[in-house]
This record gives C-alpha cells, structure tokens and sequence, in this order.
C-alpha cells in the first residue's frame, strides 16, 4: 500500500526540486510530513481505515493509539484517503467519534465512491460548524446561517434572530430593524423610531422583501420627528 503512495507522491512531486521517495524506507509519518510540504497544508493526523464509506468511513484503532482524541476531535477539519477510489479527494469532517473512530462527512459533500481500507490523512480546516436550529449560542457567522427555521417574513418575535442572520450573510453590523410606514424611492420611513437626528446617517437601508428585496441605499440624513431616511441623491431605489 505504501508503494501505491509513493508512485503517486513521485509522479506529483516537482522534478526540478528532486523530490523522490523509497517505499522501503519512507514511514506513512514521513509521507505526511511530504504532503504537508506539497500542498501547503497542516497535515495534524494519519492512519488507516478500518471501515470504508463514502459518509461515514472508520479508523476502530484511533482510540487506543491516541486515547485523548474524545468526541468532536476532528470536527471542522477534512479527511482525505491517499490511494483508491477516492484518492487525494479532501473532505468536511462533520462530527467524530472517538469510541468508534467515526468520520462523519458533511452530508452535502461524501467521497465519490468508497474509499475502501486506505492510509489516509486529516487536513486542517475551518473548524467552523452549524449550529442546531434555532440555538441560541451563535457564535460565528457560520453558526447564524445555519439557523434555517427563521421565518423570511417579518416577525417580531424572531427578529432578533433574523437580525443576526442579516449580520452573517452581508458580514456586517445591523444597526436596526424595523418596517416602512411610508414607502419611497428617496425617503422612506418609518415613524416607530425613536433614534435622535442624524442617528443612521452613512449607515445603509436594506429592504428584506417586496420586489426590491436585497437593495441597499445609502442613508445621507435620518430626520426625527417622522424617522424619514434621505437616500443618497445618485442611488435611490429603483422604485
């Protein structure tokens, strides 16, 4: 199986730097640390499969050779088998097992085929992951896109939640929420606010839905009493 590895690593590897590798020398580590070098990547574990899946491949050795690997270990990084049907194809760690040593692979994204009982390697990731729906520990931007039981339409009860959601897909700070009482290409409003003059001047008006759902204006002045926002003269909203 090593030799299988090698032949790929020989073929891949740049010529003008040399690099070759002996099959009767060269440790599964010592092929790790080479791939680490080829692809740019932290290569932080290897081993074998002892159970071949195109979702849920296992390696039942991991728990007694790296016992402090508990639950959710690898979550966020990939897996990849170096050789097989699936050779070199890097794939999102959902959840793992460490009783069992089971990859769990994003359900979106399995190996093409099953990768059969392979050497394979664990690549760094993002380590970013959904949170449940409708949890309330939204941390990241990946946690509140995740969040997919929001209503798209407004509903008070959910608009903190919506808000954050906002927040994640534009990468940006939401100020405020809230709905038109009047509606206008240059200056809309919305007579709730309470906000003292000038309080959203330079920030930007984002309609949720409608047919202009997804524009974003400029706001030039917020005016009280009447919460009116004077769009930016140049860009209104196209109706």
């Amino acid at each position: 199986m090593l030799a299988d590895i090698v032949g790929k690593l020989n073929s891949m590897a740049n010529k003008d730097n040399n690099l070759t590798f002996n099959s009767s020398t060269d440790s599964l580590e010592a092929i790790a640390d080479v791939l680490s070098s080829i692809y740019g990547v932290s290569v932080l574990g290897f081993g074998t499969f002892t159970t071949s899946s195109t979702t849920v491949p296992a390696d039942n050795t991991r728990a007694a050779l790296y016992p402090s690997e508990n639950n959710n270990y690898w979550n966020g990084c990939f897996l990849m088998p170096l050789t097989g049907n699936a050779a070199m194809q890097p794939r999102y760690i959902a959840n793992y097992a460490s009783a069992t040593g089971v990859f769990t692979l994003a359900a979106s994204n399995p190996f093409t085929s099953a990768p059969g009982l392979v050497n394979y390697v664990i690549i760094s990731g993002s380590n970013c992951q959904v949170c449940p729906v409708d949890s309330f520990t939204n941390l990241t931007i990946n946690d509140v896109i995740g969040n997919k039981a929001d209503s798209d339409a407004f509903d008070p009860a959910s608009a903190h939640s919506l808000v954050r959601l906002l927040k994640a897909v534009l990468r940006s700070v939401a100020q405020g929420y809230g709905t038109f009482t009047t509606s206008s290409a240059t200056v809309p409003a919305d007579t709730s606010r309470t906000e003292a003059n000038g309080f959203f001047n330079g920030a930007k008006l984002l309609i949720r839905s409608g047919s202009l759902s997804g524009q974003q204006r400029r706001i030039v002045k917020f005016t009280q009493p009447g919460g009116i926002f004077t769009l930016d003269d140049c860009c209104p909203f196209t109706s």
